[in-house]
């Protein structure tokens, strides 16, 4: 782990209400194994914090303080998608995971990092990872919608990610963050790809109901005591990853399929840990379990209704 300076920071980014703290936290692995993990922290109460809800960061200035306070190991910035006082919704990551030959260095063991890092030098902030021996490439500009994330050592975010941020600057870096969505967008297309269109036929529903409002009616109904098992206490059949899955059936029904809502009320839950927004293959954990669990659930409410009706009629 390099040593950071965050002094080099780049000042856009520190007028920012994006951002957390983080302390590396040593997790058994089924098999027996330990392995360090980042909990991002709320920097106010030290809790978990969201990548989607914006009470849960602070401007730079209180995130350090609370970092140097309470002795958490660095500092993590928000890409966000949310507009809002203090927030901005165009700024880009690429992480660029373990591609250099040796720490600290821009001597590349993939060529298509290297290919990248030519293409923004320069032009933009470019820092070292933790490791050292990866890059973060920060700029103003959004990736294309349903765009493909990752691909090997290569991940591209805009929105409902933490970065962990060093300050260790490259030789070629700016102190400002450059405007390169064009870049970007190119670099996506050219070395992570496009996404293959899955087919199928499940109705995605609207947005009706407020995430309180909804959740408000599911503890009405007969389901109550399952979704607060969820939601409350993160407790269920099965392992972590089928108690995820099958909330996400609930909320697939619930919310008429909606994959954004689902997401939201999940990371309220108590089911909410970091696994949910690493990646699993081109999208991350969390995406994938939705996007099977509605796949699973297939009717919304009102066509689970519609059926039932036609049922009794006959």
């Amino acid at each position: 782990m390099i040593e950071r300076n965050y002094d080099n920071i780049p000042e856009e980014l520190k007028k920012l209400k994006q951002w957390v703290c983080w302390k590396a936290e040593k997790v058994v692995k089924p098999d027996g194994t330990e392995k360090y993990e980042k909990r991002l922290l709320n920097p106010y109460n030290g809790k978990w914090a969201k990548t989607n809800d914006p009470n849960d960061w602070a401007y730079f200035s209180i995130a350090k303080k609370s970092m140097e306070k309470y002795h958490h190991s660095g500092l993590a910035f928000c890409l966000t998608d949310i507009k809002g006082e203090g927030l901005r919704n165009d700024i880009f990551c690429i992480d660029l995971d373990k591609v250099l030959l040796a720490p600290q260095t821009t001597t590349f063991k993939v060529f298509e990092a290297s290919k990248i890092y030519d293409m923004f030098k320069g032009k933009t902030y470019i820092e070292y990872s933790m490791s050292g021996s990866g890059l973060h490439i920060l700029g103003i500009g959004n990736l294309e919608e349903n765009c493909r994330y990752r691909k090997n050592e290569i991940e591209m975010y805009d929105s409902k990610r933490f970065m962990s941020l060093t300050g260790v600057k490259t030789p070629d870096s700016t102190e400002t963050l450059g405007e390169l969505e064009k870049e970007l967008r190119e670099a996506n297309l050219k070395y992570v790809g496009k996404v293959e269109p899955v087919q199928d036929k499940v109705r995605r529903g609207d947005l009706t109901e407020t995430d309180a409002e909804l959740i408000a009616k599911i503890r009405e109904s007969q389901q109550a005591q399952l979704f607060s098992d969820y939601f409350d206490r993160g407790i269920g059949n099965g392992d972590h990853s089928s108690q995820d899955f099958s909330f996400c059936i609930m909320l697939a029904f619930w919310t008429r399929n909606n994959p954004s809502q689902m997401d939201s009320i999940f990371r309220q839950s108590a089911l909410m840990r970091p696994k949910w927004d690493r990646m699993h293959g081109s999208q991350t954990y969390g995406n994938k379990t939705i996007n099977n669990a509605i796949l699973k659930n297939g009717a919304t409410r009102e066509e689970s209704r519609a059926e039932k009706n036609k049922n009794k009629k006959n």
